[in-house]
């Protein structure tokens, strides 16, 4: 039975092609880890594309002469390989592949969601340290347990991740073959990169949604996606007993995205304790169906101790999920400029003193820039979405302070030296330097 599933996953050595969807942007970094010996951990959601990685990483090996038979990959989700431990499944599946295919030289192992197994991360450990060099693993997981401290310890100094997101605006156009090469070409195209842009905030960017037309068969699947990153990675995992809070607090947490998050109130809210409402946060990030901003600070007690920003990993989930009449527009775009930043760097906070800041974004100790989230500036708001830009100025010096909107590209009047206005589409797809 094993042989024949080995056998099925790896078309690669019949010779026949991997189809492996639209490239992702996060392919070159993974690229420029595959000669080092470390092993790669690629992490994030549910069906936001980790398989499809994998298998181009598989293509750029053949395209670079590696032999079909030094490349094994193996979906570990299957039902039978889940819960049991490393030993009965990982040694029988790599003896089994030693046989087939007789290897010779540097292996690639490609484990997907390897966290289904029992004390996966000794067998890693112990297969890395026998064959240092020879034996390069690509691993994915759908929970952020697969960095865990643990496996941390282990391989401490030997681990190189990758956090994939689902498809940003740049991959969703090039999936609809609308990328545009340059600035004027935008320009000639906008009317229709807008069409597209609407569809992208609302609908968001899980790659098995770009090309279904239904909106209802886009919220199925999404409810899908909800209830197995509930029921199948935190439930289990972290043995939940009160199922139907993490529901009903994850529901609450993706239609109140780009909001502060009052711990005390929440918990009054679901009448239940401050500590469950922190740890049920705290487990749904760790699936990555949300994400948490602290608030800027140099003093790590104080990050921790202020409220945090809670933000839906994905636009879709944000607007299809939650039941209401009519959606923010205003927050649904601050939310996917929140993973677009959060794609593009490590350290991004929000910040809140006289003023606030939807994004701040932080290169080593220095601050990089303040960016402020906008839908529509009007002669009500416009001193109100600068005051925040030019405090950040002031403190921290920045010169490349960004006002996104959803179109406008001028303000009402003069604008301060350091804050540019940007719309978030042509952000997205042409982001500078500064940003």
């Amino acid at each position: 039975m094993i042989e024949e599933y080995i056998l099925t996953q790896n078309l690669h050595w019949q010779g026949k092609p991997l189809h492996a969807g639209t490239q992702r942007e996060a392919l070159k970094r993974v690229i420029s880890f595959l000669p080092l010996d470390h092993t790669i951990a690629i992490t994030g959601m549910r069906r936001c594309g980790k398989s499809f990685l994998l298998r181009q990483a598989i293509n750029h090996l053949l395209q670079c002469n590696v032999k079909p038979e030094n490349i094994l990959f193996v979906n570990l989700e299957a039902p039978p390989f889940s819960g049991k431990p490393a030993h009965e499944i990982l040694d029988p599946l790599y003896e089994i592949y030693l046989k087939l295919k007789q290897p010779g030289g540097r292996q690639y192992l490609f484990l997907y969601e390897v966290q289904n197994i029992q004390h996966w991360e000794n067998w890693i450990k112990y297969q890395y340290d026998q064959n240092k060099g020879e034996l390069k693993f690509i691993l994915t997981g759908s929970n952020s347990h697969m960095l865990s401290s643990e496996f941390a310890t282990l391989l401490t100094g030997r681990v190189l991740e990758q956090r994939l997101h689902p498809f940003s605006f740049r991959e969703f156009l090039s999936h609809h073959n609308s990328l545009p090469l340059d600035q004027q070409s935008f320009i000639l195209q906008k009317p229709a990169i807008m069409s597209r842009f609407e569809d992208y905030m609302k609908f968001g960017g899980m790659p098995e949604l770009l090309d279904i037309e239904e909106i209802e068969a886009k919220r199925q699947l999404l409810i899908s996606y909800f209830d197995a990153i509930l029921y199948k990675d935190i439930i289990p995992r972290f043995s939940i007993r009160e199922q139907a809070l993490l529901n009903d607090l994850a529901v609450y947490l993706l239609g109140s995205s780009a909001e502060l998050v009052n711990l005390t109130k929440v918990a009054d809210r679901f009448r239940t304790t401050r500590n469950t409402i922190k740890e049920y946060i705290e487990y749904l990030e760790k699936a990555f169906l949300v994400t948490i901003l602290q608030k800027f600070s140099y003093s790590h007690k104080t990050r921790l101790d202020s409220f945090k920003k809670c933000y839906a990993i994905d636009s879709g989930l944000a607007n299809l999920l939650p039941i209401r009449f009519s959606p923010d527009r205003g927050k649904l775009l601050e939310t996917l400029v929140c993973v677009e930043l959060q794609r593009r760097y490590e350290s991004v906070f929000y910040y809140r003193n006289q003023t606030e800041c939807d994004f701040i974004v932080q290169d080593r100790a220095r601050v990089r820039n303040g960016i402020q989230v906008c839908y529509h500036l009007s002669a009500n708001n416009i001193n109100r979405e600068v005051a925040g830009l030019t405090e950040v100025t002031k403190l921290f010096g920045t010169q490349n302070n960004l006002l996104l909107t959803f179109e406008q590209e001028n303000g009402l009047g003069e604008m301060p030296a350091e804050v540019s206005i940007r719309p978030v589409a042509e952000w997205l797809v042409f982001p500078d330097a500064s940003s």
